[in-house]
């Protein structure tokens, strides 16, 4: 059974089919395309977050720019409140932006080092043309809402640490008061405590303010801790979606339970299965037919060599692209690699 998206009335954000490519080469050699993000179908209701995780190079920040709209895609459709973001003018499109953010990886880029914080966090109020209150402007709500003390306004971004930085750039998302937020990479580069800060942050203000997002990371162990639903992807394709417990006991796809099987919390008592995978992922400039993936899965058999699975319900809300999604779930639920229960609590405090 294919996995349809178009019956996801209650989605705030909608990927139909979305595809990106871009065009390389040229001087000696003849220009090609090469596909960074390939046909893939999301939806993301309001107040959810999605977490898109998979191997640096596959395409996870390529789709969360799509899906603000600040790339165009070349094949389908990005819907945000039932509005196809391509086919709005720079007007509207400006207009739906206040509603729709990004949280950058790189503060020190995201930043102007000739700004003082309060000024880059009042910056979104002009851009979108929104009224300032004079007599009391909302720096210092938006820094007590992310952690901050009120004198850091009159800082520069050299003059704070990192952790500081990263709750910085929150504060200047939120400004618009956003329904949806893409955080891309946001705590990668940090130290583990002031990550889990910042994840407990995040979370808070998602709790508060409603909005929803998509978190993108390389790190399971993050994104268990944020996450309502997960989409592993490999070479520009999505190969796994679904709930995140659900994901993370029994994972359908052979790639999702190699990545699982990395994360080093393991169950007490239980066998420990580490799945290693031989070689590297191909080059998106030479993916392989079929199933791109059949290179180094266990598992792999001549259909998967000749023919390309498409994302397909194996139950419980997860979809898997593999002929052998069943199997791989079975074996995965038989020989655990992780505990799906809840994290431990992560402690909140001031970066």
């Amino acid at each position: 059974m294919s996995v349809d998206r178009r019956m996801s009335v209650d989605a705030l954000v909608e990927a139909r089919g979305v595809g990106r490519s871009f065009s390389v080469g040229g001087w000696l050699g003849a220009r090609r395309a090469i596909a960074a993000v390939g046909h893939v179908d999301l939806a993301i209701r309001r107040g959810e977050t999605l977490a898109i995780v998979g191997e640096s190079g596959c395409g996870k920040s390529t789709l969360g720019r799509l899906l603000l709209g600040l790339e165009r895609p070349t094949q389908g459709q990005v819907l945000f409140d039932g509005r196809d973001l391509a086919g709005l003018g720079e007007r509207r499109l400006r207009h739906l932006r206040a509603r729709m953010q990004l949280v950058f990886q790189n503060t020190l880029a995201a930043l102007d080092p000739r700004m003082t914080i309060g000024q880059q966090i009042l910056e979104p109020f002009r851009i979108h043309r929104m009224d300032v209150p004079a007599s009391a402007p909302p720096i210092e709500q938006l820094l007590a809402d992310v952690g901050l003390a009120p004198a850091l306004a009159e800082r520069f971004p050299h003059q704070l640490s990192g952790g500081q930085r990263q709750r910085v750039v929150m504060a200047r998302a939120l400004a618009t008061e956003p329904d949806f937020v893409v955080f891309d990479e946001p705590v990668s580069a940090l130290d583990v405590s002031v990550q889990a800060q910042i994840i407990a942050l995040i979370r808070s203000l998602q709790h508060q303010r409603g909005f929803a997002s998509v978190f993108i990371s390389h790190d399971l162990r993050v994104v268990r801790h944020i996450a309502d639903r997960i989409a592993v992807m490999y070479l520009g394709r999505v190969v796994e979606e679904g709930p995140i417990a659900k994901v993370f006991a029994a994972p359908a796809h052979p790639y999702t339970r190699a990545l699982v099987s990395s994360v080093p919390r393991v169950a007490l008592g239980a066998r420990r299965q580490r799945v290693r995978l031989a070689g590297e992922p191909p080059s998106p400039a030479a993916i392989p037919a079929g199933c791109p993936f059949h290179p180094r899965c266990a598992l792999a058999q001549d259909v998967c060599r000749r023919d390309r699975p498409a994302l397909a319900v194996v139950g419980g809300g997860q979809s898997a692209a593999c002929h052998f999604a069943a199997t791989a779930a079975e074996d995965a639920a038989i020989t655990p690699t992780l505990v799906p229960t809840d994290p431990p609590p992560l402690r909140q405090a001031h970066a």
